[in-house]
């Protein structure tokens, strides 16, 4: 087992100086040294996604470490094209794990082919050609055509399709794979792996261009509405909270030599979201998307999950939780009393985000207010701050 997580390291590290989208992506994976595959595979589980490798097979039937980095990148492009929770759309199996293996086999370079590959190359050699860089809806038709032509009587590559499907289904790299689709909190937690692996990375851009295009659409979806670097420079400018840092960029007014001084001013904010019953998982994503840009402009945040009572808070760090607490009525006057019940916290300001259907709020809070309501919200019944509404 030692030998098969230093080999798993030791490929990982690979990718990390290559191509280190991938290295990102997979250290967001648990990983399980197990014989319950027989090969390397994929699971979506309760808490993430797992990486199931059989050490026979990773540390001995895969000779070179080039071709091990190629076996986890393997399983790394099937999450990235969303494979493990495609299935259900699929009635033959079979040929969906078939089609789906021609998509990620095509973008393993530089790393070798691995044994037993179902790939492009190997329908040439049977006169099969197949358009590259296609969807998987495109390699399962046209698998499909080849098989229904082989039982008609009109083709002859029928069986060496028959042998590839035999091949994958003993690879067992697929078995885990939900035959379902993907839920509002699944497709939220695999949309923020692949954003952290793409921010963590910044080498993106240079993948292929079909793989490009699936993280852009993905980040366009999460870009946040609210121009929060401006709005986050003005709450912290009537904060008054500041600090004074040196640095080498400026000299000093008062002795013309480095390091001078800076003037920081920062923000702790309570970030308010509302968990009720009246805000559904998408318009969550969108708050998320919003809370994860406040934070990543600089500000300390610490949320405040509430429907009609407070129900959690913590600080957000960058990953968006799998589950918030609540789904019950809605009531803005909880936070409020949280916030003055925990003035120590100096919070320079709360950011509230709901769907704003709720009573009007009466207890002041002790610091400044912004709603934020969602696209099919209302702001009628806000108080103690302006408002942002969300566009659809």
């Amino acid at each position: 087992m030692h030998q098969t997580d230093d080999n798993i390291s030791g490929a990982v590290t690979q990718l990390l100086l290559k191509e280190p989208f991938f290295a990102h992506l997979l250290g967001n994976l648990s990983r399980e040294i197990s014989n319950r595959t027989p090969t390397v595979a994929l699971e979506k589980t309760q808490g993430g996604y797992s990486l199931i490798v059989n050490p026979e097979y990773f540390d001995q039937a895969l000779t070179t470490r080039e071709q091990r980095v190629a076996a986890i990148k393997h399983e790394a492009l099937h999450f990235v094209f969303s494979h493990v929770f495609r299935a259900e759309k699929f009635e033959h199996q079979d040929v969906y794990n078939l089609a789906a293996d021609l998509v990620v086999n095509q973008y393993l370079e530089p790393w070798p082919s691995l044994p037993d590959a179902f790939t492009l190359e190997l329908l040439n050699e049977v006169g099969v050609w197949m358009n590259r860089d296609e969807s998987v809806e495109y390699y399962y038709e046209e698998l499909l055509k080849i098989l229904e032509q082989n039982e008609e009587g009109d083709g002859n590559d029928g069986g060496m399709l028959q042998e590839s499907m035999s091949t994958t289904n003993q690879r067992g790299d697929h078995q885990f794979w939900a035959n379902r689709s993907a839920d509002d909190a699944e497709q939220n937690q695999h949309d923020d792996m692949l954003s952290q692996a793409a921010q963590r990375s910044q080498d993106w851009d240079k993948l292929p261009g079909p793989l490009q295009q699936l993280i852009n659409a993905m980040l366009e979806r999460r870009e946040p509405q609210v121009d929060w670097r401006r709005s986050l420079r003005l709450f912290a400018a009537s904060s008054g909270r500041t600090s004074v840092a040196h640095t080498m960029k400026r000299i000093s007014k008062r002795y013309g030599t480095r390091p001078g001084t800076r003037i920081k001013r920062y923000s702790k904010l309570a970030v308010a979201l509302d968990t009720s019953g009246s805000v559904d998982d998408d318009t969550l994503s969108t708050f998320f998307s919003e809370i994860h840009s406040i934070w990543k402009n600089g500000a300390e945040v610490v949320i405040i999950e509430c429907d009609a009572e407070v129900q959690q808070t913590y600080p957000y760090r960058g990953q968006t939780p799998q589950d918030v607490a609540g789904r019950g009525g809605t009531a803005f006057d909880p936070v409020f009393e949280h916030l003055n019940q925990n003035r120590q916290q100096q919070f320079d300001g709360c950011i509230y985000l709901t769907d704003g259907w709720a009573d009007t709020p009466e207890v002041r809070p002790p610091c400044k207010v912004l709603w934020v309501i969602c696209s099919d919200g209302t702001d009628e019944y806000v108080n103690f701050g302006p408002a942002i509404q969300l566009q659809d």
